[in-house]
């Protein structure tokens, strides 16, 4: 979960004082994060996976 997103809220929730102000504090650099992590191509080698699935079912559900 990167900071700025919901997931990373909900894994705050979960966790401790230190993992909590670790992930606030990284908060305010989770735009620049995203952005690299998509320059990189990194972010799409998790999207598109689950990207393809999404479509699979939608071309199932369409081809009914």
């Amino acid at each position: 979960p990167i900071p700025p997103l919901d997931g990373s809220k909900i894994l705050a929730s979960f966790s401790g004082k230190e993992v909590r102000k670790a992930i606030f504090t990284l908060e305010q650099y989770g735009f620049f994060i995203i952005m690299a992590l998509a320059y990189t191509g990194i972010l799409s080698f998790f999207i598109s996976p689950v990207y393809s699935f999404f479509i699979r079912i939608l071309d199932l559900i369409l081809s009914l």
